[in-house]
């Protein structure tokens, strides 16, 4: 009995701009998913830099928010 084995061959024509297409959807997708564990709206209020930069002596515009596994904040 003769068995046929096909195999998948890498398809010649492809170029150099449907790779850049491919690689800016691949980009896409990580920043969609980067910002669905951490979300780019900072929790912290003018008011709560303000009480934080009291409490610790610093200027509230240097209080900084650190996102720490998809939704702890620090």
């Amino acid at each position: 009995m003769t068995y046929t084995t096909h195999t998948l061959q890498a398809i010649i024509g492809f170029s150099v701009d449907e790779q850049a297409l491919a690689q800016a959807e691949l980009y896409s997708h990580l920043e969609s998913q980067a910002e669905a564990v951490a979300p780019t709206q900072d929790p912290l209020t003018s008011r709560d830099r303000r009480i934080i930069g009291e409490i610790i002596e610093v200027e509230p515009e240097s209080v900084r928010t650190i996102w720490i596994e998809g939704g702890i904040t620090v």
